[in-house]
């Protein structure tokens, strides 16, 4: 079988730290096919997150802007891949390759293989919620015994899709409510619970223990190691 062909492409994208967001959101300046040192102009994005991990919407932006400027046919029987990598000045902040392979006369992305945060819950001890919503989704919740929480989809206050986890803390003399933001993807089981660990330990305090499955948060403590880098700190007691 003949080997298939391959071309790569790599593209740098120049980035500013945005304004009252510094470390955590980032505003796109210049995006350059550094093979021909082109720029590609606008491609529809112009901040960024890369706290959690590289923006799926980011690396989809630039094939269609490659697409769209005839950098890669449609229907080509070649498969592409597409470094981004990411700048502040000198300094590196992320990189991401996308595969596109042909398939039925046609290119296609390859699957990510980030896994779907809101049906991880479960895999946590969380639960479906009944009833349904009259959407037909559905909730999930975690029964902590001094914290309930509830989880879905949806969007946050800048209309990006995440997983909302929300609820309420009780000791007997206060009540404490909760609101979490958790990225829509994953990479593992693991990197889902170091977040929702770290959040929950930030708004009740390191020494928060819950009253049921005692061992998750324990667990989560363990991980700080695969939270991004600006979180780390927030662990240390």
């Amino acid at each position: 079988m003949p080997t298939q062909a391959s071309v790569e492409i790599p593209i740098r994208i120049e980035c500013n730290p945005t304004r009252g967001h510094e470390g955590e959101r980032w505003d796109v300046v210049d995006v350059i096919d550094t093979s021909n040192e082109r720029y590609l102009g606008c491609i529809g994005v112009y901040e960024i997150d890369l706290r959690y991990r590289f923006p799926d919407s980011l690396s989809r932006a630039v094939v269609n802007s490659l697409i769209d400027a005839g950098r890669i046919p449609e229907n080509d029987s070649v498969r592409y891949a597409i470094t981004i990598q990411v700048y502040d000045g000198c300094e590196k902040l992320a990189e991401h390759t996308q595969i596109m392979i042909p398939r039925m006369g046609k290119l296609v992305r390859v699957d990510s293989q980030q896994l779907n945060s809101f049906f991880m819950l479960s895999e946590l001890g969380f639960e479906h919620e009944d009833p349904f919503l009259p959407n037909g989704d559905f909730l999930l919740a975690l029964d902590l015994g001094n914290l309930y929480l509830q989880a879905g989809s949806g969007l946050n206050a800048r209309f990006v899709p995440v997983v909302n986890v929300w609820g309420t803390h009780h000791t007997g003399r206060t009540l404490t409510e909760i609101k979490i933001e958790l990225p829509t993807e994953i990479a593992s089981r693991e990197h889902l619970l170091a977040l929702l660990t770290f959040f929950l330990l930030h708004q009740l305090g390191q020494d928060f223990e819950p009253n049921f499955h005692t061992e998750l948060i324990q667990e989560g403590k363990t991980l700080t190691h695969l939270l991004p880098r600006q979180f780390r700190a927030g662990m240390k007691g």
